[in-house]
């Protein structure tokens, strides 16, 4: 008898922090309707509306019709309570029927977002009831976000044309519509040498971040090239460089410093990331020498990326203002189909160089894979290369010259983007000055 009064009391426990739980997470969703109602002029006739009370009640009813029906299901409770649960979801679907009739026939209101958060409130209830109580709440906040960021969706909708909409749509076209048809392995027809998937890879990442540094200096103005230029050269430094100067190519003297700034951001992004991924391969495959790689990649890197940070401080974040960029549209084909051309010249060149043998084809390949892809060529390069004693020096020094090279082939690439020629010597001298580090420390690593 005490073993059965035991039960009862902890099954009724279990279904008070449900129906608590339940109450909480409808209340959630309810105070943003809450707040919407009161952030706009309530319609004459509308005295009542839904709000923390009625939507907090709805959570908790569909969380305690669900538990009853479970625990008659599962034999705890009588069997009437199954068809107690069955008549209360009937009673939620006529209410929320003589609800919607009431706001379209009387109010006139033509709006239906607050019945749908009303019925996913009463589904948010029912997760509960059955004990899916993360996944009610996950539900619950992401409703919530969702309802809550409308303002901001109107502000960013009304800010946008439909030319703009449409270079969202080709881009989308571009990356998942025909993607599946062409990241497959197709190799050029003569040598066999040339894989068409990393072309257009590097074609469809030139027209995202085309789109997304269009979106950003737009809503943020010119300022939003540092985060850009930042996020954007951990992704590929290449592809963020030409959307930089693109961007930048018709506007004044302001902005041209904060492009400078963003490239010099970009490449110190990008160092960075390669001696991250140098540092996770070496500590991977090195063992014990795994220290003795990062050590010496610090040696040429973190010079590089303290260069790289304080010139782009002085370009960037000295100015003061902001100067209007000139946006003309928001992709640029012709731009991202001459920097995949040059793109798939440089990888047939370092295909070449790789038939070399021995330390010269190793460095060599390192140099020009760099101008093609660093991230790539640094994989390679572990990938390919033994982390020894013999071959320490060679793989460390190759590592060094593929980040000298993807920091040079900005000039390049500036140049694919539109940039003058003065805009180009410019920026040359930075990158000199920002490769200098990397390049010395692996002659040094090499000869002495």
């Amino acid at each position: 008898m005490q073993t059965i009064v035991e039960e009862f009391f902890v099954v009724k426990w279990k279904t008070i922090e449900h129906v608590l739980i339940s109450f909480f997470l409808g209340a959630l969703v309810g105070l943003e309707r809450e707040k919407a109602r009161l952030s706009r002029p309530l319609q004459r006739e509308e005295k009542e509306f839904p709000g923390v009370r009625s939507f907090g009640i709805t959570c908790m009813f569909g969380a305690l019709i669900s538990e009853l029906a479970f625990l008659s299901l599962e034999k705890e409770l009588p069997e009437i309570f199954l068809y107690v649960s069955l008549a209360g979801l009937f009673l939620f679907t006529v209410i929320l029927g003589f609800y919607i009739a009431y706001r379209f026939f009387i109010l006139k209101v033509s709006g239906i977002t607050t019945i749908l958060a009303l019925s996913f409130t009463f589904l948010i209830g029912v997760l509960v009831g059955t004990n899916l109580i993360l996944e009610a709440t996950a539900i619950s906040v992401f409703i919530t976000f969702i309802l809550a960021i409308k303002p901001g969706i109107e502000k960013f909708v009304k800010g946008f044309s439909y030319s703009e909409l449409l270079s969202a749509l080709e881009v989308g076209i571009v990356v998942f519509v025909f993607s599946p048809l062409l990241l497959t392995d197709i190799y050029d027809p003569f040598f066999h040498i040339f894989n068409f998937r990393m072309l257009y890879v590097f074609f469809a990442l030139t027209l995202v971040l085309s789109l997304l540094s269009y979106i950003a200096v737009k809503a943020v103005g010119s300022k939003a090239l540092t985060y850009f230029a930042f996020f954007g050269g951990l992704v590929n430094s290449e592809a963020t460089v030409i959307n930089l100067v693109r961007l930048g190519a018709e506007s004044g003297e302001k902005v041209k410093e904060r492009i400078t700034a963003g490239i010099l951001i970009a490449n110190t992004s990008m160092i960075l990331r390669n001696f991250i991924l140098s540092s996770s391969l070496a500590s991977v495959s090195g063992g014990e020498l795994s220290i003795n790689v990062i050590s010496h990649l610090l040696l040429g890197m973190l010079p590089a990326i303290l260069i790289g940070y304080l010139i782009a401080l002085f370009h960037g974040i000295r100015l003061k203002g902001e100067e209007r960029l000139t946006l003309e549209s928001p992709l640029s084909f012709t731009v991202a189909a001459k920097a995949a051309i040059v793109y798939a010249s440089i990888f047939i060149l370092i295909k070449i160089f790789s038939d070399f043998i021995g330390i010269t084809g190793t460095i060599i390949s390192a140099i020009v894979g760099g101008f093609i892809n660093a991230g790539a060529t640094i994989l390679s390069i572990f990938t390919l290369t033994a982390i020894n004693y013999q071959n320490l020096d060679v793989l460390e020094a190759s590592v060094l010259l593929a980040t000298f090279s993807a920091i040079m082939n900005k000039i390049l690439f500036a140049r694919m983007g539109g940039a003058d020629p003065d805009f180009v010597r410019r920026i040359i001298a930075y990158l000199v000055a920002l490769g200098a580090p990397c390049f010395l420390a692996a002659i040094i690593i090499l000869f002495f």
